[in-house]
């Protein structure tokens, strides 16, 4: 018989397609509440103007069984705190998304061969303010400025000269590279690397804003003693934290093959059904097996240049695409709101962004006509 699961965040319709995948029935509460969610799962809509704080209340009609959060659901951990009072957590509790999202858990990592943490400065000592006026001043572009509640890119930006730094931002060295996103599964003190994507971010052709994350492309190739060194960091970042279940851990590979991790995701992440498609094995099983091989599988999240209405998207979609996060035909789009995810499979990672990106014109040829 299949087990209730309870799913919460701003968009649920991977993390319950991942669900159904490893024998749960998938009950959700999200900002969406899309067409092909309703599909697969019981849903209900948490209406923008309430999220995340109607979650609580709506949860009143969920059936029991254990709770897994979703994207963004770290920045409001006392929504997450109220939740967790009277539902088992399939994941890491509200302390451990607090200890993982501070900046200094990951710039205090041990440095190990293959992995280099980033310097960052806060608002913490005098030291860091000095360091940043010096920085925004005389080396503009060294470093980025990230917000304490930022999710998928979006409290990331170029530092402004002579900006005052305060306690809700914080400055991360730049650092150029490919950028990748980590899965790792723990039990609190081990933790198991189970997959590497490659992240699209900021890309024009999905009309992304800078530093935005829009998709992901697996598998992403690493040498052993890379891939040993990630599990090294992923213990060790489970252990500091009390971490539990599934996270992420996203990175910049460096041209010298040195990986500098950016950022912990301390539940589900974006990246996880791109691995579980493409590699036809579910992560949200108690002890998932890694995934480094299998078909390659892309992802693409697009976003609305302009305000319109929703055309029928499933009407449009060539064969080789999948189309997801459906929003229902004849609502209202918004610029820069998500308008749908596209997820497609071919011969290499490549070939998948070019599909993804043809696609993607396809849309908005669509929305403009």
């Amino acid at each position: 018989m299949p087990r209730p699961l309870i799913i919460v965040g701003a968009s649920t319709r991977a993390a319950a397609q991942s669900a159904k995948r490893a024998g749960y029935d998938p009950w959700c509460i999200d900002r969406f509440a899309d067409v092909d969610l309703r599909r697969i799962a019981d849903a209900r809509l948490c209406p923008p103007g309430q999220y995340p704080q109607a979650i609580p209340d709506l949860l009143r009609d969920a059936p029991d069984g254990p709770i897994l959060l979703t994207g963004a659901m770290e920045n409001h951990l006392d929504v997450v705190r109220s939740i967790t009072e009277r539902f088992p957590l399939l994941g890491s509790d509200a302390d451990a998304m607090a200890l993982a999202r501070e900046p200094w858990t990951l710039a205090t990592c041990r440095r190990l061969r293959h992995v280099h943490p980033c310097p960052i400065l806060t608002a913490d000592t005098m030291t860091s303010r000095l360091a940043w006026r010096l920085t925004t001043r005389f080396a503009p572009g060294r470093y980025l400025c990230k917000s304490h509640r930022s999710a998928g890119g979006s409290g990331v930006r170029e530092p402004r000269r002579g900006e005052p730094l305060d306690e809700h931002h914080y400055l991360q060295r730049r650092v150029d590279g490919v950028p990748l996103s980590a899965v790792f599964f723990t039990d609190g003190w081990s933790a198991r690397l189970l997959g590497v994507t490659r992240q699209i971010i900021g890309d024009a052709a999905f009309a992304a804003q800078p530093f935005h994350y829009c998709g992901s492309l697996w598998p992403f190739d690493l040498s052993d003693e890379a891939r040993h060194d990630l599990s090294q960091l992923g213990a060790a970042l489970a252990q500091r934290c009390d971490l539990r279940g599934l996270f992420g851990v996203d990175l910049i590979l460096q041209c010298n093959g040195i990986l500098r991790p950016v950022e912990i995701n301390p539940r589900y992440t974006a990246s996880i059904e791109v691995i579980e498609r493409g590699a036809d094995t579910p992560l949200l099983l108690p002890n998932p097996f890694p995934a480094f091989s299998g078909k390659p599988t892309g992802k693409a999240v697009l976003f609305a240049k302009a305000n319109g209405v929703v055309p029928d998207f499933e009407s449009i979609v060539p064969d080789g695409i999948t189309i997801a996060d459906i929003p229902a035909p004849g609502s209202r789009l918004f610029r820069h709101q998500p308008i749908c995810t596209l997820l497609t499979q071919a011969d290499s990672t490549e070939d998948c962004l070019a599909r993804l990106r043809n696609t993607a014109q396809q849309v908005y040829t669509r929305l403009s006509s």
